[in-house]
């Protein structure tokens, strides 16, 4: 089938064949190690996994995330499925969820681009919904268009294959997503990576801000900040509190009178520059961990963040100016 694109000003938007190169996966490993850079993504739209388009197939919606979508790729072979790609901005199911990106609006404006090829006016469409999806799409929104009938599928890609095998397909409502240390090992890697670049770019700044004022080069926030983003992935369901930042603040706590112990006997501004600095940074880390996490809710997000990262900005600023003040301290 011609490929022909969804913009091009033709009546129809085609369906495209999701074919997985070498490429894709050298893309799916840079993905996961820079998981927090712009990520390789899916051009949204249409698309099926088998030799050719078949609209009694079933129609999956899923995100534009090129990893997730090869996931799904290799998951349901040797089936044939329609893929519905939506526009997440390249960010996964669960995270675009929690962000309200991976939303009924979205899915409905994919569908009526396609209208004129997966409607054909005898009965409603079968929408396969990822379990990990609900907490951005509004299920009373997409049960108002008749031509539709959304299921709630499963929560994981490989047990996709055999839910597709055994319809008529029924709601996974039992379903559960596990975060164990698995899944929170997955994510340790990335925000590692991340969080160490951050630190490298503080490190450098303390150096170049120690050669020009002489302030003391404090080295130890590179290590510190690494710490930080690897400990929380690891201690995330122990860490007291509900919210994230909150966890946060537990985490910092317990840095801070470890690095407090590990430098005994300096000044109090030196200190008191460790200590806003090591607050400020888990506070950062939690927030940006939000979206790492099935147990994340847009709203609540939304709410956290407006909350707790003026507060983060608020401790940056005042490491700032007791890093001035231990200048030459020990």
């Amino acid at each position: 089938m011609k490929d022909k694109c969804c913009c091009s000003g033709t009546s129809k938007a085609f369906p495209r064949r999701f074919d997985v190169t070498a490429i894709d996966h050298i893309k799916v490993l840079f993905n996961w190690l820079f998981l927090f850079n712009k990520p390789f993504i899916v051009r949204p739209g249409l698309y099926y996994t088998g030799e050719r388009y078949d609209n009694g197939s079933p129609l999956i919606v899923t995100c534009n995330f090129l990893s997730t979508v090869v996931l799904l790729k290799r998951s349901l072979r040797p089936l044939n499925a329609r893929l519905l790609v939506i526009d997440t901005k390249g960010i996964n199911v669960w995270c675009s969820a929690g962000k309200g990106q991976f939303s009924s609006k979205e899915i409905l404006d994919k569908l009526n681009t396609h209208k004129d090829i997966i409607f054909d006016g005898e009965r409603p469409v079968e929408l396969i919904l990822p379990k990990l999806s609900l907490s951005g799409v509004r299920l009373s929104e997409l049960k108002k268009d008749k031509r539709i009938h959304p299921v709630i599928g499963p929560v994981y890609a490989k047990d996709l294959k055999g839910y597709l095998e055994h319809p008529p397909y029924k709601d996974c409502v039992d379903d559960r997503v596990a975060f164990g240390l698995k899944e929170r090992a997955y994510t340790l890697i990335p925000t590692v990576v991340q969080f160490s670049g951050y630190a490298l770019l503080m490190g450098c700044a303390a150096f170049l801000l120690n050669l020009i004022f002489k302030t003391g080069f404090r080295w130890q926030i590179v290590p510190v900040s690494i710490a930080i983003a690897a400990l929380y992935p690891l201690l995330f369901p122990y860490l007291p509190g509900k919210r994230f930042a909150v966890k946060g603040l537990s985490l910092a706590a317990a840095v801070s009178l470890a690095t407090l112990f590990a430098i005994k006997g300096t000044s109090y501004p030196l200190g008191a520059f460790y200590v806003s600095f090591i607050f400020a940074t888990s506070v950062l880390l939690a927030l940006s961990y939000t979206g790492n996490s099935p147990v994340s809710n847009y709203s609540k997000i939304r709410k956290e963040i407006a909350h707790f990262l003026p507060l983060s900005i608020f401790l940056y600023i005042v490491s700032i100016i007791f890093y001035f003040i231990s200048r030459g301290g020990a």
